[in-house]
């Protein structure tokens, strides 16, 4: 959720894709560009995990994409989107498109 500065009522970032069978947003990344995220979305049947997904998301909710499967949460660092698959620690070009 965001809330302005000033208060008012908070708003949404994430979007839960319930076609894939996620089943929860979690760990929500602020990025170094105040004006985006990266967050998760699992479900907590291992069975169904091949679903999970990282989302690149914008702070006014606006934009809302998803990235690719993934099983763990990445960061974002000079150009770059750091991330695990297996037990390697990837890390992948990445521009913002907002």
């Amino acid at each position: 959720m965001r809330v302005s500065a000033s208060g008012g009522s908070p708003v949404a970032i994430t979007k839960v894709d319930t076609a894939q069978l996620h089943f929860a947003s979690l760990a929500v990344f602020p990025s170094p560009m105040a004006s985006i995220s990266l967050y998760i979305a699992l479900h907590h049947d291992p069975s169904k995990a091949a679903n999970d997904t990282l989302y690149y998301a914008s702070l006014d909710g606006r934009e809302n994409r998803p990235l690719f499967r993934s099983q763990s949460n990445a960061v974002y660092a000079n150009g770059f989107l750091l991330f695990g698959r297996g037990d390697q620690l990837l890390a992948q070009p990445f521009k913002p498109f907002l």
